[in-house]
């Protein structure tokens, strides 16, 4: 049956939610005994001091943030029309708009299409034990137990907008946080003689020693989990290069999200989180919002002009608040949170610049920054390095100019302009144009000797416009060759000799790679690297529950010959792993599969070789071999 709620009760709570924060206080457990009720003198400290960084390195992203609105508006290649284009075509529905040549757009797809087949294949973090036979093993469940948890919390898909962000802004940084996902599982008790008899009273026939099952709320997967961080949002050390970001004095960024996200956090006790009840009453008269937040000005949301969709639902219909969070070194002592009077990371999360919902000092035991950047077309001494779709804006702009002007011309040449003599030619007439058509003369100009050209004149339009198209190709190739993303990376051997054979592929296909390979290596160094730390060091202080996993794939082998050729999948602790691993370094994974074709041709080649095949293939026919054999020098023939 529904629950009725007293009307009066009803009213009186929606009364509180738009009480002011001096006429309410909530029964709060701060930690450390610290003040952090809003408005408390603690909380203003903080709050100002914070606010002052923010809005310094704001500043700092201020002056570039113009040109990264430029190259999202040749990302969006649906370009809203002006007031000029839209009279035209209310007039003729076939008149052609604004165009942007998506070249930008491509060059971007290509970029991150080869940086995700760089890393994510066949596994994005690798490990390797650090001495002992034993300790190799349990750096392969690491590894496998990692990727499971990857799965789960789609980080492929996270690490795809922190490529596109540093080849479109310059840089990026993504965030890890550790998560349990929990849900309604069922769980087995066998009952006892309390049990039966209060089961029994609610109608449920059971006597002691019987199973039964109970839904409770349980975590299903945990792991670190990839956050994307707007760059449009987000504060940077300015004293920083990209290179040096984990000596960063601080990093924050806001974010957008409901006051529902915190209620729902504080009641879990290992969020840390408080004051959720003072952001639902903020968000409520609609003062959660952050004056810092840019997302009216990086009109990604303006595709139908006007003010963007996000802001086409507001309070009531929905609440948004802006959330803040801020890490920073700092001494606790001067900032009056504790009596350390030496240097430690924390952590802040502020809702709408007014209320602190969470602080403590960062205990992670990797001892970094919970984030990772890259960058990279960094030079190493640039803060706000220039990104390769910067690079070619330019270009992109002269690219759209020579189309349009194409266009207009052929426009221009359609539609031919007329002197007219209005006295001697019926007007009318020249309204109505078509096939088949007359354009008839006044009476008192029938009998007129007169050249018509005298009455009716075309003007002559000229084409100027019949080289663009060769100018357009031109430019292209230009910057196709600025980021290195040439044809053949496209997957176009149009460039290329006629029937240029697997070995002219192959080193055509390395060479447009090489500058490619060389933003791989800086991504890796910068960022990548860090993140595989901070997976491993995660799994290590927070991992809790057992999860399985399968032992097929990379490093079998060695699984097999630990746990038996016949196990395929594999349940792993936290006491199955150790902390005797390090991290491999990524390598660009495309060099593999170039290594693998040399490889196959070796073996092909020792195949060839009757007792090799033989020993090679075991009991396997030998006519079967050859035939094989003489099937693949068939097809590299043709």
């Amino acid at each position: 049956m529904p629950v009725k709620i007293d009307k009066e009760l009803r009213t009186k709570a929606e009364k509180d939610l738009q009480k002011s924060f001096d006429e309410v206080s909530f029964d709060y457990e701060y930690p450390g005994d610290a003040d952090f009720k809003p408005g408390s003198p603690l909380t203003k400290k903080l709050l100002r001091m914070i606010e002052e960084r923010k809005r310094a390195s704001s500043a700092v992203t201020d002056e570039i943030r113009p040109e990264w609105r430029k190259v999202e508006e040749t990302l969006n290649t649906f370009v809203p029309m002006s007031a000029v284009e839209a009279a035209a075509k209310s007039r003729d529905d076939r008149v052609p708009m604004a165009t942007v040549i998506p070249h930008t757009l491509a060059t971007l797809d290509t970029l991150v299409a080869y940086t995700m087949k760089a890393f994510l294949h066949p596994t994005i973090h690798r490990y390797a034990g650090a001495g002992s036979s034993e300790s190799v093993v349990r750096a392969i469940l690491r590894q496998k137990v990692i990727a499971r948890y990857g799965r789960f919390f789609k980080e492929a898909l996270a690490l795809q907008t922190w490529y596109r962000d540093s080849y479109t802004y310059g840089f990026g940084v993504i965030g890890t946080d550790w998560v349990k996902h929990k849900s309604v599982q069922n769980v087995e008790y066998d009952v006892d003689s309390l049990q039966a008899s209060l089961l029994n009273e609610r109608g449920i026939k059971a006597k002691p020693g019987d199973t039964i099952q109970m839904p409770e709320f349980k975590t299903e997967w945990e792991g670190t989990k990839l956050v994307n961080i707007d760059p449009w949002n987000m504060y940077l050390d300015p004293k920083m290069t990209p290179n040096r970001f984990q000596e960063s004095e601080f990093f924050g960024y806001t974010y957008e999200t409901d006051p529902f996200t915190f209620l729902r956090r504080e009641v879990d006790p290992e969020e840390d989180l408080f004051n959720g009840k003072y952001v639902r009453m903020m968000a409520e008269k609609g003062e959660g919002l952050d004056p810092l937040w840019r997302h009216s000005e990086n009109g990604r949301h303006t595709r139908f002009g006007g003010d963007g969709i996000k802001e086409k639902m507001k309070a009531p219909l929905t609440q948004s608040v802006h959330s803040t969070r801020w890490v920073q070194t700092i001494i606790p002592k001067e900032w009056g949170l504790a009596d350390t009077e030496y240097p430690e990371k924390w952590a802040f999360e502020i809702v709408g610049c007014k209320v602190i919902v969470s602080a403590y000092s960062l205990e992670n035991s990797h001892g970094m920054f919970p984030f990772a950047m890259i960058a990279p077309n960094t030079c190493g001494h640039d803060v706000l390095p220039t990104s390769h779709l910067q690079s070619i804006y330019g270009i992109q702009q002269a690219l759209d100019w020579l189309i349009r002007s194409r266009i207009q011309n052929a426009m221009t040449a359609m539609h031919s302009m007329f002197l007219v003599n209005p006295a001697a030619i019926e007007w009318s007439d020249l309204e109505r144009p078509g096939p088949m058509k007359f354009i008839r003369l006044k009476r008192g100009f029938y009998s007129n000797s007169t050249d018509m050209s005298a009455y009716l004149k075309q003007l002559q339009t000229q084409d100027v416009t019949q080289g663009h198209y060769g100018d357009l190709q031109a430019l292209m190739s230009i910057a196709k060759e600025a980021n290195g993303t040439v044809d053949v990376l496209r997957g176009d051997m149009s460039s290329m000799p006629e029937r240029p054979g697997q070995a002219g592929i192959t080193a055509a296909v390395r060479g447009a790679a090489s500058r490619m390979h060389k933003n791989v290596e800086t991504m890796a160094s910068q960022g990548m690297y860090d993140l595989a730390y901070m997976h491993g060091k995660n799994l290590d202080q927070y991992m809790s529950e057992d999860v399985w996993i399968d032992i097929l794939g990379d490093e079998e082998d060695i699984l097999a010959e630990e746990y038996g050729a016949d196990t395929q999948r594999l349940s792993v602790s936290p006491w199955d792993l150790d902390g005797s691993w390090e991290v491999v370094p990524h390598e660009d994974q495309t060099e593999h599969s170039e290594n693998f074709n040399v490889v196959t041709q070796v073996v092909q080649s020792m195949m060839q070789i009757p007792e090799i095949a033989a020993e090679a293939m075991g009991d396997m026919d030998q006519d079967a071999i050859s035939a094989l054999f003489a099937a693949d020098e068939k097809d590299e023939a043709a």
